[in-house]
């Protein structure tokens, strides 16, 4: 049973940059697996300044495929991606290009980008400020899904990422994070590693029938092709060969065709989303922008497949109470975001997400809200995983 994404149900002001959740992780690592040797290990992406080429470089990828929203010097929900990235010797890569640090072990040889969940607690950066950046990343949590002995078991792995304004130690050229200072973004990043490619992800053709969440308010069709994939690998340091060597993804993983990056697929929903929500709000005093966005790969989506991506709103939660009288009425919104391929009876979903969108304040005065549904309830997390991938 795939249990669906939590929504949000209450919110506490308190001071702060913006409306944002508080980010209570629900992946808390329990003791006792075969795997307790991966947690908490420490990556050591280089701090710095955003890297506005590779932003720039990478809206004009995705202009090619998509229409986009204006674009302006800010960092894009999504984009963060394409800095900070660490540029890894050959010898710290698996067989298929894979980082091999947080690799449970050479017989789980294949890898597949489950999902993952993003925070951002500040609306607006602007790259071209040459703010710096301290980016911190680890191990968060690690689970077994199945006995570790079976063939078909799943071991994922949780990376998180987190980027904190920086400043120099004093006499130094060396960068740590302000004191006292929350991140202005905070990611999630599940991996699943398996020993065996399970057959349905052998096969263009899924039997396993997704129906997209209802009506879509906006939606947009293009194709995946192998530039952008290999783009994307090029803008974000990503040796993993399913996307960029079709010989080794065929002869290897036994994969028809390359496979799309499941980062990617978060801002194709990501950039469609900022798109439809301009169009739904384009008369509307209060600005909002995505604080969360949670998502999932639940079916393989191969190079040159035409996919539509498609958003609608969810929920509308209104903040009046919680505001000001002279600030007036805001709310929060909910969208649901996927992707599917097909259309009509045909339709299938390979990708959903659900972010949150909430109003930046005059003056950037807003507040921080609390999501209490997000517990460490292992049970649930435990059927969280298995809807994670069904590849």
């Amino acid at each position: 049973m795939r249990q669906s994404l939590r929504p949000f149900k209450s919110f506490h002001r308190q001071s702060g940059q913006r409306w944002v959740r508080h980010s209570t992780s629900n992946t808390k690592p329990r003791s006792g697996t075969p795997f307790d040797f991966l947690r908490d290990i420490s990556l050591k992406p280089p701090a710095g300044t955003w890297d506005i080429h590779n932003i720039n470089s990478f809206y004009h990828v995705l202009k090619d495929h998509l229409a986009l929203a204006a674009h302006h010097s800010i960092v894009r929900p999504g984009f963060q991606q394409v800095s900070f990235n660490e540029f890894l010797r050959e010898r710290d890569l698996c067989v298929d290009g894979g980082d091999r640090r947080y690799a449970p072990g050479d017989e789980w040889k294949y890898r597949v980008w489950a999902g993952g969940s993003m925070t951002f607690y500040k609306a607006f950066i602007n790259p071209s400020q040459r703010q710096l950046i301290f980016p911190s990343e680890k191990v968060s949590s690690v689970r077994v899904v199945g006995n570790p002995a079976d063939e078909d078991a799943k071991v994922f792995v949780t990376l998180t990422k987190m980027y904190h304004e920086a400043e120099f130690v004093p006499g130094s050229t060396n960068l740590l994070p302000i004191q006292d200072k929350e991140p202005i973004i905070s990611e999630d990043k599940h991996l699943c590693f398996m020993r065996n490619i399970p057959s349905n992800l052998r096969s263009l053709d899924s039997l396993r029938k997704i129906p997209p969440p209802g009506e879509r308010f906006h939606a947009q069709t293009m194709k995946p092709t192998p530039a952008l994939l290999f783009r994307f690998s090029a803008l974000t340091s990503n040796d993993h060969r399913i996307h960029i060597d079709p010989d080794f993804t065929r002869r290897e993983y036994g994969v028809p065709n390359l496979l799309v990056h499941g980062p990617l697929t978060a801002v194709l929903m990501l950039e469609v989303l900022r798109k439809g929500h301009g169009l739904y709000t384009i008369n509307r005093t209060h600005r909002l922008t995505v604080t969360g966005f949670d998502y999932k790969n639940l079916l393989p989506l191969f190079v040159n497949e035409t996919i539509t991506i498609a958003c609608k709103p969810s929920d509308i939660v209104s903040l009046r109470e919680l505001e000001h009288e002279s600030e007036g009425r805001a709310t929060l919104e909910r969208w649901d975001v996927w992707i599917q391929k097909g259309d009509g009876e045909n339709a299938t979903v390979v990708a959903r997400g659900k972010a949150i969108l909430a109003p930046t304040a005059p003056q950037g005065k807003t507040v921080d809200w609390e999501d209490p549904d997000q517990e460490d309830d292992y049970e649930t997390l435990d059927e969280q995983y298995h809807g994670l991938t069904q590849y």
